[in-house]
């Protein structure tokens, strides 16, 4: 057809240049996510030996609820907050917002009482094998619940990092990030002397906190509120049906021992899968008996694509 490709490249569009004014910060801020923890890396050198691969495999499952909830969420509803903000519908833009938060924070809040209290059955489970001893995963349990305390804050970091996005603002993530990564090594450097690797996982929890409230601030600065009555009344039912579901876990766990060994691979599982499942089931029930709104949408979405009603409509026959 005799086409043949050229480069042409027009910096007076103006799309262009918001494209490539937005894409820097938005590259500068995924590199600093990798040299974060390419420091932490280093500083664990600073522990025993061994707390590099203890490091990493905290991560890798602090890492697991945080992608599988977190960035669904957040995927999910940036496009409706894109939508909504183009529109200039803040009202719209709050509602989904906010939406996304809580329904992150229904799952998250769970997720984090069930690392904690099952933190050494899961190390078990993912990495007890080989060369992996106990005090290995001790080690890695500890560091692991550090990283689970600022579930919450790592995952709604997710949410409002796209809520600025949607408002084509990509420098405040950035200089937030960076300010979260410098606290991350200070505080890094000046705990792992004392708490070995484990004082990495709080030096990122809290990191993960300031950065998430900083956000937080500044989203609000520039949009108004964000419908915080409604999260935090939700936070607060969605902790107290956690807080029950932790006692209902922790109890089961050493009833389960009575019965199964934890010598195995499968006793290991089912100890696991027993009492975390009866622990969620507690979570949700009391969530229903306080009437949380998003238990309560959970269920009547369950119910409308799972329980779905069939309605038999009756038919007359060629006779008839």
């Amino acid at each position: 057809l005799g086409y043949r490709h050229t480069l042409h490249v027009d910096w007076r569009d103006p799309d262009l240049r918001t494209t490539f004014m937005q894409m820097v910060p938005r590259v500068l801020g995924l590199a600093v996510n990798q040299l974060n923890f390419v420091a932490m890396g280093a500083l664990s050198t600073l522990s025993v030996v061994g707390s590099a691969t203890v490091l990493k495999f905290a991560y890798n499952l602090n890492s697991f609820p945080i992608g599988i909830i977190a960035m669904a969420y957040a995927v999910a509803s940036f496009p409706v907050m894109c939508e909504r903000y183009a529109a200039k519908d803040m009202s719209g833009f709050v509602t989904a917002f906010s939406y996304a938060v809580r329904q992150v924070l229904l799952w998250i809040i769970p997720a984090t009482v069930m690392f904690l209290l099952l933190r050494a059955q899961l190390v078990r489970l993912a990495f007890g094998r080989g060369k992996f001893d106990w005090d290995a995963t001790i080690m890695t349990a500890d560091t692991l619940a550090f990283f689970a305390f600022s579930f919450a804050a790592q995952a709604v970091i997710y949410i409002i990092v796209r809520a600025f996005f949607a408002i084509e603002d990509t420098k405040s993530p950035f200089f937030a990030g960076m300010l979260a990564a410098a606290i991350n090594i200070g505080l890094g450097y000046w705990l792992t002397p004392m708490y070995g690797v484990a004082g990495l996982g709080a030096a990122f929890s809290v990191s993960a906190i300031v950065q998430v409230a900083l956000l937080w601030a500044i989203l609000r600065h520039r949009i108004g509120a964000l419908d915080e009555w409604r999260i935090v009344r939700s936070a607060v039912l969605l902790t107290v049906a956690g807080v029950v579901a932790g006692f209902s876990t922790q109890i089961m766990k050493y009833l389960v021992v009575e019965y199964i060994r934890l010598n195995t691979f499968v006793g290991v599982f089912l100890q696991t899968c027993i009492a975390g499942g009866v622990g969620l089931a507690v979570y949700f029930g009391i969530g229903l008996l306080l009437r949380n709104e998003e238990v309560r949408s959970f269920f009547s979405a369950l119910q409308r694509k799972v329980l779905r009603q069939v309605r038999p409509q009756e038919t007359m026959s060629q006779d008839v």
